[in-house]
C-alpha cells in the first residue's frame, strides 16, 4: 500500500536521498551516488517531459519556456522517477554518458537503492519498487559488459585499415 508522503519535488527527494546515504556509505561510494543522481537528474530534465500527459506537459513547457531548464525536477514529484529508469539505464547511460565500468555498475546499484528508499518514503508502490530494483540489478550486471564490448569493438576498428567505399568492386 502506498502511503501519502508530504509533497516534495524530485530535486528535494534526491537531496534527502543523498543526505541519508552520506550517513551510511563511504566518501568514495557517496561520490558515485552523487554522480549517478546528477546524471539521472540530467536525463529527467532533458527527456522525461515526453512521457507527461497534456496538462503536465503544458505546465512543464510554461516553466521551461520561461527559462527553467530544470523544470521537470523542480515541478514534479519523486513518483515520476521510477517510470524513467528504463530509459535512463538502457539509453541515457549507454548513449549519452562517457562512463567507465565503475560508474555504469554504480548506476544500477544506485537506482536500485533509490527505488528502495522511494518505497520506504511512501513515494512508490511495492510493484514499482520491484520493477525498478530489477532494472537496477540488471543494469549493474549488464552495463559494464556493454562498455567492455564497446571498447573491444573500438579497438578492433582501430586495427582495420581505412578504405574508401568507392574502391570496393561491385558484384555482378
Amino acid at each position: 500500500m502506498l502511503t501519502v508522503p508530504a509533497a516534495v519535488t524530485i530535486d528535494e527527494a534526491f537531496e534527502a536521498f543523498l543526505s541519508e546515504q552520506q550517513k551510511r556509505v563511504s566518501p568514495k561510494t557517496l561520490r558515485n551516488y552523487e554522480d549517478v543522481v546528477h546524471l539521472l537528474r540530467d536525463s529527467l530534465n532533458s527527456y522525461a517531459y515526453d512521457s507527461l500527459g497534456k496538462s503536465e506537459q503544458k505546465r512543464w513547457r510554461t516553466a521551461f519556456d520561461a527559462g527553467d531548464e530544470e523544470a521537470y525536477c523542480h515541478l514534479f514529484g519523486p513518483e515520476k522517477i521510477v517510470d524513467q529508469l528504463g530509459e535512463f539505464l538502457g539509453w541515457f547511460m549507454v548513449r549519452k554518458v562517457m562512463a567507465g565500468e565503475e560508474l555504469l555498475r554504480a548506476s544500477g546499484t544506485v537506482t536500485k537503492k533509490l527505488a528502495a528508499w522511494l518505497h520506504e518514503q511512501g513515494h512508490i508502490t511495492d510493484e514499482q519498487r520491484e520493477a525498478a530494483a530489477g532494472r537496477g540489478a540488471e543494469a549493474a550486471r549488464n552495463l559494464p559488459g556493454a562498455d567492455r564490448l564497446g571498447s573491444l569493438l573500438h579497438d578492433e576498428m582501430q586495427k582495420t585499415p581505412r578504405f574508401d567505399v568507392d574502391d570496393i568492386p561491385e558484384e555482378h
